[in-house]
């Protein structure tokens, strides 16, 4: 019996020591889990821990994101920048922001019960320059209209500067897919040249050193370039010479010239401007006026300086008979069938080489007269006979006579 609780007691103690290593090393799991998840993310710099973030969610960093782990349970799930689905999580990271969700029901996907988001190391440009950037020339270099891109008028736009401005535009192609753009407003002389550097996908910290010295990263299709990334840098250059001002001095006596007799002014056929060159000059149209229905035919005319006139756009000032008021068309001449009666204001205008609609003022319109249709004579039996002259005894007076007269002629014979 003593031997019996003997060994009963050291079972107890054995088991006792069993228990215990089997609680240390759970312990040790526990913290080797913990230091793993939250105390080396904690202590480093470049990770946020986020306790409690839900099965799924949002995260917005400070700094562009260059990994995530999910602790679920006792386990560890690392992504990577870019979309993940590894069949319990779905987690995507793009730049700064990381999102996830839980969607697996399996035995092995556990709820989320904190978030590592670890940003990129050495964000920080360096301070020397990762490359350099190619020799661009001058605007002033320049002698003739771009050769990608020219435009006399027009409202335009520059990197980094939503407004836009009314100027001349001329884009020139030079090497390696490089442009230089050059824009001259039109109340200054000083213009905006822009250097146009093709880089293509860059690395993020070329990136933000070119950034953070004046340069802006664009997508050249946005600005009808090439399909590829850019470098984009604003500097100013001389685009027209500034009108002397004067000089202040006496002006010299002018010497009296003998009066002459007025002679008449002859007045200069109007032409294209250079201020506006391109516009529309004329529309004319025949016939002017008639009665309705009306087919009248327009011909109209316009200039541009840099190139033929590339589209007419018609309005009629009608549409009557199911027919379009306006018509737009590459041939200078259109026809339009005036259904009603009344004046009609027709209009015209055309598109330039830049693509811009203009139009003529009142030299591009013209007035069409419509009356009404012509009344045709009715053709209805009139409801009483017209009267006639004379009496119905004037009839028989006339008949008496006419039988004497007939009488005198076969007794007489008369010649």
């Amino acid at each position: 019996m003593k031997k019996n609780i003997a060994y009963f007691t050291k079972g107890i103690f054995l088991g006792s020591i069993a228990l215990g290593l089997f609680l240390v090393a759970g312990s040790l799991a526990n913290f080797s889990a913990s230091a793993h998840g939250g105390s080396e993310c904690s202590q480093s710099e470049y990770c946020n821990l986020v306790d409690n973030p839900g099965n799924s969610g949002t995260y917005d960093n400070n700094s562009s994101i260059s990994e995530t782990t999910i602790k679920a349970g006792t386990e560890y799930f690392s992504f990577h920048s870019g979309n993940s689905d590894d069949g319990c999580y779905k987690v995507e990271i793009t730049n700064k922001t990381v999102s996830w969700q839980k969607y697996g029901d399996g035995p092995s996907c556990k709820d989320v019960s904190h978030l590592e988001v670890w940003r990129q190391k050495d964000e920080n440009p360096p301070s020397n320059p990762p490359q350099t950037p190619p020799s661009f020339p001058s605007c002033s270099s320049f002698t003739t209209q771009g050769d990608w891109v020219t435009t006399d008028s027009n409202y335009n736009h520059i990197p980094g500067q939503e407004a836009t401005i009314l100027s001349s535009d001329d884009v020139y192609q030079i090497e390696n897919g490089n442009f230089v753009q050059c824009l001259c407003p039109a109340e200054d002389t000083n213009g905006v040249q822009t250097n146009w550097w093709k880089v293509g996908d860059i690395a993020d910290e070329v990136k933000n050193y070119f950034t953070s010295n004046g340069w802006y990263f664009e997508d050249g299709g946005a600005w009808n370039l090439l399909h590829t990334k850019y470098l984009a840098k604003n500097t100013t250059y001389t685009c027209r010479v500034p009108e002397p001002s004067p000089t202040g001095e006496p002006s010299p006596t002018a010497t009296p010239q003998p009066t002459t007799t007025p002679q008449p002014t002859v007045t200069p056929t109007p032409g294209p401007s250079d201020d506006n060159p391109s516009r529309c000059i004329g529309l004319s149209a025949s016939p002017t006026e008639g009665s309705a229905p009306l087919t009248v035919k327009f011909t109209g005319s316009g200039f541009d300086k840099n190139g033929p006139i590339l589209e007419y756009e018609f309005n009629f000032g009608d549409g009557s008979g199911f027919q379009p008021q306006t018509w737009k068309t590459t041939d200078d001449t259109a026809a339009h069938r005036y259904e009603n009666s009344g004046t009609y204001i027709a209009s015209l205008k055309v598109k330039d080489q830049g693509g811009q609609w203009r139009d003529g003022n009142d030299s591009c319109k013209v007035t069409v007269t419509v009356d009404g249709k012509p009344q045709v004579l009715g053709t209805s039996t009139p409801s009483t006979l017209p009267a006639t002259g004379g009496s119905a005894l004037m009839g028989l007076a006339m008949v008496a006579f006419g039988s004497l007269g007939t009488f005198f002629y076969k007794r007489f014979e008369l010649a």
